[in-house]
């Protein structure tokens, strides 16, 4: 039978002895993070924290959870915390939720700097493929502006053509100059 839940805090020297009674479960949820609340901030002033659990007649994953984030609270301000006291029937559920955000990423090693610019310029490689498929259509199209002109009276076809060569060659060039840099700078490391 759900009984409601109890949270006392009793400072012993420097531990921090909590004891957590009656039904941790999701349908007391207000009074459970009222009394966790109550003593957040005694446990960042305790050296230790002990978690005796021998009166917990009820525990579902909230409850778990809220007593598990009791336990890092004390541990991420450099303070030990133990739980003690845990039921049979609860030791998994405890386990479980302690292994909960525990895992540390995998870190991305770094990549080598001559293989990142190689990267870079073939993606750059591979926009100026498009840009040369641009080109040819618009020198599919040159036969087709031929003779026709702006509103201003100049020649369509030639300034649109220029710009874009000029554009495709400027690219070009920036892109061997990146690539011998980055060979000289490999050469360097080595």
């Amino acid at each position: 039978m759900p009984t409601p839940p109890l949270l006392t805090a009793t400072p012993s020297g420097d531990v921090l002895e909590l004891r957590p009674g009656g039904s941790w479960t999701a349908a007391y949820v207000t009074s459970l993070e009222a009394l966790t609340g109550a003593v957040t901030a005694r446990l960042d002033h305790s050296k230790a924290v002990k978690v005796d659990m021998a009166a917990v007649r009820e525990l579902d994953t909230l409850g778990a959870w809220l007593l598990e984030k009791m336990s890092r609270r004390a541990t991420s301000a450099g303070h030990r915390a133990e739980i003690v006291g845990v039921a049979d029937n609860y030791a998994g559920l405890i386990e479980e939720i302690r292994q909960v955000n525990r895992r540390n990423p995998v870190p991305v090693p770094a990549r080598n700097p001559v293989v990142a610019k190689v990267d870079e310029i073939g993606r750059a490689a591979v926009s100026s493929t498009e840009d040369k498929k641009s080109l040819r259509v618009v020198i599919h199209c040159l036969p087709r502006c031929r003779g026709k002109t702006s509103p201003r009276g100049r020649s369509i076809e030639a300034p649109a053509c220029s710009s874009f060569l000029a554009r495709v060659h400027c690219q070009a060039a920036s892109e061997r100059a990146v690539f011998v840099a980055g060979i000289a700078a490999g050469a360097m490391e080595t």
